[in-house]
């Protein structure tokens, strides 16, 4: 995924989701814990899966469609 001009890693940390999508931190830890974006913990540390930031953005992935409705 690129943002800003450069590749991002596939995981970021919650402030760097939240300068990518322009919502503030509360509601990304929201989406993580709603199940809306993919998080996994990292050294103690939450990280959120790239993939599940594009979903969000409305771009293609490979683990599903967009027009797939999620549960």
């Amino acid at each position: 995924m690129i943002f800003d001009g450069a590749e991002l890693p596939s995981l970021l940390s919650i402030e760097k989701t939240s300068e990518v999508l322009n919502v503030a931190t509360t509601t990304i830890e929201l989406w993580i814990e709603r199940g809306k974006l993919d998080a996994v913990r990292v050294n103690g540390h939450v990280r959120v899966v790239t993939s599940s930031i594009e979903d969000r953005m409305g771009q293609p992935t490979f683990a599903r469609r967009n027009d797939e409705t999620q549960t």
